[in-house]
């Protein structure tokens, strides 16, 4: 079951919504190869490039959220960044979001935005960097693969004190048993518990154990899904 959780270990940029409902505009291709790892240039004649881009890279943080962050230094009469997404190949971009310019100097700047993405398949992204004049820039193609279908377990945190988050992953729903032992194969816990499509989470309070390491067990009709371990201070 999806329940909101709370980001341990939140970056030191500002991560902006996703956008949940949009319609998408054509893109026009500019006459540039797609596969260029460097910032391609649409416009005419040479000018100094109002944006210098550090960095850029996505993540897939869950089944249905693709994080992607960059970075920037020098942007002078920028507007924004078209943020555009190809699934399965990287021929058709369609834009997902805008994100705002920060203020225009010559400091180091970050950006991210979280893009609600369930593609099983590897997605593809670039910015388009586009100027107060109407010209713009593509940034280098990145990739992000998709979620995985295979069941997965998570233990924290590790080692625990007081309560234990159990989170798995199902590619599709169903029941299963949990299970804890201790070190000695002793079955002190026994939870049955159905679980959705996604990602479930399961507290289990663990005050009472004595200190030491246990094991966890997934179980579907008694074939161990999933193995785990964790220790209790």
């Amino acid at each position: 079951m999806q329940q909101p959780i709370t980001l341990l270990n939140t970056p030191d940029y500002t991560v902006l919504a996703g956008i949940q409902n949009f319609a998408v505009a054509p893109v026009i291709s500019a006459a540039v190869p797609l596969h260029s790892t460097e910032n391609c240039r649409c416009s005419y004649g040479c000018m100094v490039l109002p944006v210098t881009l550090l960095s850029f890279d996505g993540v897939r943080q869950n089944i249905e959220n693709v994080l992607l962050h960059w970075e920037t230094t020098n942007e002078y009469q920028n507007t924004g960044f078209n943020v555009e997404r190809s699934l399965g190949t990287a021929t058709f971009f369609n834009t997902v979001a805008f994100v705002t310019a920060q203020l225009n100097n010559s400091t180091k700047k970050k950006y991210a935005l979280n893009d609600p993405n369930n593609y099983d398949g590897i997605s593809y992204y670039r910015l388009k960097q586009i100027d107060l004049d109407g010209n713009f820039t593509y940034s280098k193609i990145i990739t992000v693969s998709g979620y995985s279908h295979k069941p997965t377990l998570k233990l924290y945190p590790n080692p625990a004190v007081k309560n234990m988050v159990v989170e798995t992953y199902f590619a599709k729903s169903g029941n299963a048993k949990l299970w804890i032992t201790d070190a000695a194969q002793k079955l002190l816990l026994v939870h049955d518990f159905s679980y959705n499509k996604g990602s479930n989470f399961i507290t289990v309070p663990v005050s009472s154990l004595s200190s030491g390491l246990y094991f966890v067990k997934i179980l579907n009709n008694d074939n161990v899904l999933l193995n785990g371990k964790f220790i209790v201070e």
